[in-house]
């Protein structure tokens, strides 16, 4: 488990406050036919614990547990358990964090099988899954263990997984993660005459003692289940090679070509990169020791050991499979939360193999196709902070997906958009005017318009009176000849002449908003408003932390001054966050998680009067708009900063799905201590300004 680097720097603390902003059982259930359509995992069930129990009865409860089981010193400990326990629910309660779902019920059967002879340790372990791409696994002492989708999508067999959980349990009964807590806190008291980097080298080499000895103590767990021991070996390279995507085939160009649209080989690559071998590098800046050494030690140990009987699939390979392909489905709109388009395309490509007809894939394909040819356009831009900036180039990668990131490099723009109107309208007719691909089809057509790019040499005899430009020696001439000859929709629809107006779907639709002091815009009147959990930090600038407690006790109090001051105007507030929730209200999980998918793509957009922010992976918030009858979320919240001089800070912000865009901004600073009287005006006022429209800037 990477260790996490706690920074001593404000700095990070407001861009972790800005960034709230963005936002039991084994059930029978049935699978899904991946061959027509994927339907993205939900949550099910009764939500845990962790949910409803109160932090800070739990925090304490940890803290005198551990009183008297060791010498910990006291501050440390208060520290270490407050923190990981707002660690824990912070990450539960994201949105991101699966339960009782396909996967998650398979991965807790595969626990139990490793721990069919340790009652004990069984019910201390909590397994989820979290929403990532990336290939990863963690666990905190307090015996939760999280999963990524994208470690599921990578793995070969049921004991590889297996191996892995292994692993983390390892780190749960080793007590590692508080372990390594102290220890980076010693190093910081005797940090007097070292560099920041003596230090962290010291914590690398820490931790990877750490994992070297959750391997062994692994390895140990895993024996006692009938795993293949060979697949615990083989653990390694998928670690290896986590950077590459779950599955490597070729890419060929013919997915993307038709009857009269064939690319021409030079925007092929003829030769693709080798796989760059990095399992002996060099780890001592490192977490985690280098895969080489891991794949060697667990060799070792297993060279004795007989293997014969022992399975790679408990399960059954069948179910395995299954549970994999439904992560990798699960990747694919991970990728598109995260706008990278060129991963979500071949992640897509490689489920398409298998299944061809799956119309979410092809929405998937269809999605990154269009985002690509906007952002060609200046019509799509990257929030400065996102670990993007743009299509990557096609030599940052290795081997066969390189050749499709070098056609999306090299391919003009006017073929690229040729080419995704060419694939989106023809599926669009096999999946019977399909409502997703209707919308991106329709703003393609508009796209050729914007690009010059109309009628002439298109057709031959159906409107070959229409100028335009001559087109008629070009590769792609006769790309849509058999759609000109019988689809009258498809000739309506391409257009006639050129033009620079054109509607994007999930794109923010234009209106007049009143500006505020360049802080505020509000429209029209709002009576009901998804609420999100209000958020209260408490910012310690002489201890340069965060007071998780005493925070925690004050925004109880602000959701009751909340609640009381909407009432007051009328407002109607739906509670949309699991930490507000009741443990049966799992739909309403549900829908926050969508709501906060939405809003975190939506923040990784940068808008300017040129480009757009679409948010494409956002089929879902219809029905959540449906079911509560309003489009809007509200998000606020406190920061209190304690200093000589104390201040806090007052946040809101409205955003409106319909309209894709902020309708209510407001953000301001105010100096002395903050009162509950003070949280009573600045909230009645807020809701007063969201009915009526009036702006009171108190």
């Amino acid at each position: 488990m990477p260790k996490k680097q706690h920074t001593r720097s404000q700095q990070a603390y407001f861009s972790f406050i800005l960034s709230l902003f963005i936002f039991n059982s084994n059930l029978l259930v049935s699978q899904q036919n991946l061959h027509e359509n994927y339907s993205p995992l939900k949550s099910s069930g009764i939500l845990p614990a962790i949910f409803t129990q109160n932090i800070n009865e739990i925090i304490q409860t940890d803290i005198n547990e551990a009183s008297s089981s060791d010498t910990i010193n006291k501050k440390i400990k208060n520290t270490y358990y407050s923190a990981v326990n707002y660690e824990i629910e912070n990450k539960i309660k994201s949105g991101n964090t699966l339960i009782n779902d396909e996967i998650t019920v398979y991965v807790n059967e595969l626990a139990k099988i490793i721990l069919k002879n340790n009652t004990e340790l069984k019910d201390k372990i909590k397994i989820y899954t979290s929403k990532s791409s990336v290939t990863n696994a963690f666990c905190y002492d307090k015996g939760f263990i999280f999963v990524n989708l994208g470690l599921i999508a990578n793995v070969k067999s049921e004991a590889q997984l297996a191996f892995i959980l292994c692993h983390e349990i390892a780190h749960y009964t080793k007590q590692h993660n508080i372990s390594g807590y102290i220890q980076n806190h010693k190093l910081e008291s005797s940090a007097e005459g070292k560099s920041d980097h003596d230090i962290f080298l010291e914590r690398c080499q820490y931790s990877r003692k750490q994992e070297t000895e959750a391997d062994i103590e692994g390895l140990e767990l895993y024996k006692s289940s009938n795993y293949d021991f060979k697949e615990a070996v083989d653990v390694f390279h998928i670690l290896q090679y986590s950077h590459l995507p779950f599955e490597l085939i070729e890419f060929k160009k013919s997915f993307f070509e038709s009857d009269n649209f064939k690319i021409p080989e030079k925007y092929l690559l003829n030769e693709v990169s080798s796989i760059k071998d990095n399992s002996l590098t060099d780890d001592s800046e490192s977490t985690h020791p280098n895969t080489a050494s891991r794949k060697s030690l667990i060799n070792n140990k297993i060279d004795s050991l007989d293997n014969v009987n022992r399975s790679k699939n408990i399960l059954g390979e069948e179910r395995f499979i299954y549970i994999r392909d439904i992560a990798r489905f699960e990747v694919c709109k991970q990728h598109l939360k995260t706008r990278n388009y060129e991963a979500a395309i071949y992640s897509a490509y490689i489920l398409a193999q298998k299944y061809p007809n799956n119309l979410f894939l092809i929405q998937t394909i269809s999605k990154s196709l269009y985002a690509i040819c906007l952002y060609r356009l200046g019509l799509l831009r990257y929030n400065k902070d996102s670990y993007l900036d743009g299509p990557i180039h096609y030599l940052e990668i290795e081997t066969y997906p390189q050749q499709m990131y070098y056609l999306i490099n090299k391919l003009p723009d006017t073929d690229w958009n040729l080419l995704s109107l060419n694939y989106t309208y023809r599926n669009l007719k096999k999946h019977n005017n399909d409502a997703t691909l209707k919308l991106i089809s329709d703003s393609l057509f508009s796209i050729m318009k914007y690009t010059n790019c109309y009628l002439k040499g298109f057709e031959k005899n159906s409107i070959s009176n229409i100028t335009g430009i001559n087109t008629s020696s070009a590769y792609y001439s006769g790309i849509f000849e058999d759609l000109f000859e019988t689809d009258s929709l498809f000739i309506n629809s391409f257009p006639k002449q050129i033009g620079y107006e054109f509607n994007i779907p999930y794109e923010p639709k234009s209106y007049k908003v009143k500006d505020y002091s360049k802080k505020m815009r509000i429209v029209g009147e709002i009576d009901v408003a998804m609420s999100l959990e209000p958020f209260y930090i408490i910012f310690d600038s002489n201890e340069n932390q965060i007071d998780y407690s005493e925070a925690d006790n004050k925004k109880q109090k602000m959701i009751n001054i909340s609640n009381s001051c909407a009432k007051k105007e009328n407002l109607n507030l739906i509670v949309l966050s699991p930490g507000l929730i009741n443990k049966e209200e799992v739909d309403r999980m549900n829908d926050f998680s969508i709501v906060n998918d939405w809003l975190y793509e939506r923040m990784d957009g940068k808008e300017n009067e040129k480009s757009r922010v679409p948010v494409f992976n956002s089929d879902e918030i219809n029905d959540v708009i449906k079911k509560y009858s309003t489009s809007h979320v509200l998000k606020t919240g406190f920061v209190v900063i304690k200093d000589k001089s104390p201040s806090y800070i007052f946040y809101t912000v409205i955003y409106d799905f319909n309209e894709n865009r902020e309708v209510f901004i407001k953000q301001k600073q105010y100096f002395g201590t903050l009162e509950e009287k003070n949280i009573e005006m600045l909230l009645c006022n807020l809701f007063h300004e969201l009915k009526t429209g009036q702006i009171n800037d108190k």
